[in-house]
């Protein structure tokens, strides 16, 4: 286990401080719940911005093809993960983690595994 930093991580200058104080005022669990949130309507509209751009113009890689590497081809995923999941790799408080979503019928599941360190 790794010391705790005394100092809080800095929000982005773009988040306005009424935004700040809501996310401050929640405890760990919570805030992990909304990074999974904030990391699945990113790649939502990530994924919106890419069809229109696709659609104009077909021979320009994706954003997300062109700047990340694939998440999917560097680990197998858990067992109780299906093949058709969305993963992206997210790193809170210093750690790296997988995080995986899926739909099943109405309901969209997810599940987060850590990574190990490098």
């Amino acid at each position: 286990m790794t010391e705790r930093d005394p100092t809080p991580p800095q929000p982005p200058a773009a988040l306005d401080d009424e935004l700040v104080e809501a996310l401050e005022s929640h405890d760990s669990e919570t805030l992990l719940s909304v990074a999974e949130y904030v990391l699945s309507l990113a790649e939502w509209k990530e994924s919106a911005t890419a069809a229109e751009v696709s659609s104009s113009s077909p021979s320009s890689p994706s954003r997300s093809q062109s700047q990340h590497p694939s998440p999917e081809s560097s680990s197998e995923s858990p067992p109780s993960v299906p093949d058709h999941a969305a993963v992206s790799v997210v790193e809170i408080a210093g750690e790296r983690y997988r995080y995986y979503q899926w739909r099943e019928e109405d309901e969209i599941k997810s599940e987060t595994v850590r990574l190990p360190d490098e």
